[in-house]
């Protein structure tokens, strides 16, 4: 299992090679990937790293009323 936490974070760091290197070497298997957004970068990381990755967005829903 790889999680990857802050994806998004580690991209904007400089990470993104360094991270597509070592994701291309591990054999598939369960691959989490949490984000706070999705970029262009994070869909083609997602795409090396992952086979037929489902995307689950969460929205903040207020209770007040």
């Amino acid at each position: 299992m790889i999680v990857l936490d802050e994806a998004d974070v580690m991209l904007e760091m400089g990470f993104k090679e360094p991270l597509k290197e070592i994701l291309e070497h591990l054999p598939r298997c369960q691959t989490l990937m949490f984000s706070a957004t999705i970029t262009k970068d994070i869909t083609a990381l997602a795409n090396i790293c992952t086979n037929e990755p489902e995307k689950i967005l969460l929205q903040k829903v207020s209770l007040r009323q």
